[in-house]
């Protein structure tokens, strides 16, 4: 075995499971360290060992701090989704109660035109307007 694969944790082939997912864990461990959420350190482990058996020991920092930006990039992206979300639902209220309240204008100025219409007919012939 050459020293950089076993100074990562890495058998050849033929080695046995146990050995790669002692690889698997120390992935998850330095993923969980580097501030990827544990449910998805599990997950990223798994892609990122395939590729550091097939030969990516040399970059094993670099992949592994790679995989955590794009976590704490996708982190951040869901939370401005989930806000924008929460935003929009806002808006959306709002304007519910806005149409609400010019309902209830249109039928105050319906009610208003009535009545002057009434007016109108009620008070008899209008007077001339002319004044000589």
């Amino acid at each position: 075995m050459s020293a950089k694969r076993e100074a990562i944790g890495v058998r050849t082939r033929g080695s046995g499971g146990e050995q790669a997912s002692a690889l698997w864990r120390r992935i998850r461990r330095d993923l969980e360290a580097r501030g990827v959420a544990a449910d998805l350190a599990g997950e990223l482990a798994r892609h990122l060992e395939v590729r550091i058996v097939a030969g990516g020991h040399d970059r094993y920092d670099s992949l592994l701090d790679g995989a955590a930006l794009a976590s704490r990039a996708q982190c951040d992206a869901d939370t401005k989704a989930e806000r924008n979300s929460r935003d929009l639902q806002e808006v959306e209220r709002m304007m519910s109660a806005f149409a609400e309240e010019l309902s209830k204008l249109d039928e105050t100025l319906e009610v208003l035109a009535a009545y002057v219409r009434r007016m109108r007919t009620s008070s008899g012939p209008r007077p001339d307007p002319t004044l000589h």
